[in-house]
């Protein structure tokens, strides 16, 4: 994995591109200069991935800032229940408590209001360590901030819900994950007449207030809880989440999506996205060379020999999957669908482990440095999300696995083998991924890695 910089290493990093670029177009040495163009490559990649890092990672904080940014909210929590208690007491003194009304629907024998539906607080604020890390990076605003630049996937979900305004006029939507609340304001627009929309973290709270600016706080009810913790007052007719990660699956939201579609999304109901793809192929990519021979330049730069580096720096590149994106020259033969979702017949089984054959015949010769994966999502009415080297960028990309030694393929070599994905037993967020394969029916060869942070 292409490790990212610090802040203040990046700003290094952002000098030193500037140094060799002064270099390469001085009298004292030309552009063709063989170091010069690796390394302003390598600034340039580490430039890239460190800003990305920097959009989504939640390591910059610390963990005693993320513990008081937990007390918190705990207490936010314990303000907002006090508050909820005393206002039911109120309601049950002057008998208001649990009769029916305009805007009160039940569901399983339990009253809810239909435009404050208040989550169930114990068991939100109970939220497990394992999903601890995970709820405060959607907690921080640049995650979001990345995701809403990705114009192909947010301009695609709007695509899709508009097209569908025949169906979904008058429609109640649930909206999982619901983060600032982009995907529930599309709804409306096209004709939604009431959005449950489920966001566990303190996004939730800006939200509301989304809602608010867009005229459409009573269409628009925003819940702070888990799905899971959640209680919906009626069948929906709709469920729309962005809930694919990294090759299709990383961080595992797909499991609370079909739990959502089990309790609450009516027979005839329709998902959104409908279906889900994933993709696996052979690839070319030089840059893990322009890596591991880059700490073989630090004596020519700096006078210091660093190249006991390299090995640690290859363990590190091919013991977890990378996010990166590929030029659709790397691909080295035709992509393998690896598997096919249709999310209204899927069980959450499904979306915990994939297993399957593959076979790949070679379009020439070249380098084979490991295998990458992508996917492909469809809505009801066709829009398509595609996440390949063919088709244009996502903030997804496609994840890169590196092999532990290049392997030279030739015109027709075939590549036989099997792919296996499970949830990781350290933290079910994670996945491990293992690919067993032989090359022209030679060795067999195996090898394991990590989708994790």
């Amino acid at each position: 994995m292409l490790s990212a910089a610090s802040p203040p290493v990046l700003s290094t990093f952002v000098k030193l591109r500037l140094l060799i670029y002064s270099r390469l177009t001085s009298h004292a040495c030309t552009r063709k200069t063989v170091h010069g163009r690796v390394w302003l490559r390598y600034t340039d990649r580490v430039i890239e991935r460190s800003t990305k890092w920097m959009m989504a990672s939640l390591k910059l904080k610390s963990r005693e800032g993320r513990k008081r940014n937990l007390d918190q909210e705990e207490e936010s929590y314990e303000e907002s229940a006090t508050e909820n208690r005393r206002n039911e007491a109120k309601s049950s003194a002057s008998g208001e408590l649990g009769r029916d009304s305009d805007s009160t629907k039940t569901r399983n024998g339990c009253s809810c209001d239909w435009g404050i539906v208040k989550p169930r607080l114990q068991q939100t604020i109970n939220i497990d360590h394992i999903d601890e890390d995970y709820f405060r990076c959607y907690a921080d605003i640049r995650i979001h901030e990345q995701m809403l630049s990705d114009k192909v996937r947010t301009l695609a979900y709007r695509h899709a819900l508009l097209q569908n305004k025949c169906n979904l006029k008058g429609a109640t939507v649930l909206d999982v994950g619901a983060g600032t609340g982009i995907l529930s304001q599309f709804a409306v627009q096209a004709g939604a007449s009431k959005v449950f929309a489920v966001e566990p973290t303190r996004i939730a709270h800006f939200a509301k207030q989304i809602c608010s600016e867009n005229g459409n706080a009573e269409s628009i009810s925003v819940i702070q809880s888990k799905i899971e913790d959640t209680s919906i007052p009626i069948e929906v007719d709709a469920i729309v989440s962005e809930w694919m990660g990294y090759s299709l699956l990383y961080e595992s939201m797909l499991q609370s999506v079909l739990w959502a579609r089990d309790h609450y999304l009516k027979p005839s109901g329709e998902m959104y996205p409908c279906k889900a793809s994933l993709f696996l192929a052979p690839i070319n990519d030089e840059a893990i060379h322009e890596r591991l021979n880059s700490w073989k330049q630090m004596k020519d730069l700096y006078g210091v020999s660093m190249a006991s580096l390299e090995p640690l720096t290859k363990q590190a590149l091919t013991a977890r999957a990378d996010s990166l994106h590929l030029d659709m020259e790397s691909v080295l033969a035709n992509a393998c669908c690896l598997c096919h979702f249709d999310l209204k017949t899927m069980t959450v089984h499904d979306a915990q482990q994939v297993q399957e054959n593959f076979k790949f015949t070679c379009y020439g010769s070249s380098l084979m440095h490991g295998f990458a994966t992508w996917f492909t999502v469809t809505f009801p009415g066709g829009v398509i999300i595609d996440t390949s080297p063919y088709a244009l960028p996502t903030h997804w990309g496609q994840t890169m696995m590196y092999l532990e030694e290049p392997i030279s393929v030739q015109q027709d070599t075939e590549i036989d083998g099997s792919y296996r994905m499970q949830t990781s037993e350290e933290n079910p967020r994670f996945w491990d991924i293992v690919v067993e394969f032989q090359v022209n029916r030679g060795k067999k060869i195996s090898q394991h890695w990590q989708c994790a942070d």
